[in-house]
């Protein structure tokens, strides 16, 4: 079972939410449940980056630690992970990126999720 605080926890969140929501009838329970299901894919995204960016900055602190004491496959090894983990962490930042420019603006410096956050924030 995944962690509270995994990536794969959150997305299976907001995968269940939106079913939910496309099963709902009534529009406000619906769009409710829609914008939940949102921040629970940001929160995944956002869990994701991280991951991706603890494992890349883990991985250069090995290499450093490593220099001088570790073989030559060692250091291939450990440049493969550090390569891995940057590609991971700029494609999930640049999902991150396309979720934000979707779904959220920006009001006085405080994110909000989509049109009708900004509808509710206005009551």
């Amino acid at each position: 079972m995944p962690s509270r605080y995994d990536s794969t926890f959150w997305l299976q969140r907001a995968q269940e939410t939106q079913v939910l929501s496309d099963q709902m009838k009534g529009q406000g329970a619906k769009a409710s449940m829609g914008r939940l299901a949102r921040k629970y894919e940001r929160i995944a995204l956002q869990s994701a980056y991280d991951e991706a960016r603890i494992a890349f900055d883990s991985a250069r602190e090995a290499l450093r630690v490593s220099q001088g004491a570790a073989s030559r496959e060692q250091i291939a090894s450990i440049t493969e992970t550090i390569d891995v983990a940057w590609s991971e962490m700029q494609k999930t930042k640049g999902k991150l990126d396309i979720f934000r420019h979707t779904h959220l603006l920006i009001i006085d410096g405080v994110e909000v999720l989509d049109g009708e956050d900004l509808a509710a924030s206005a009551r």
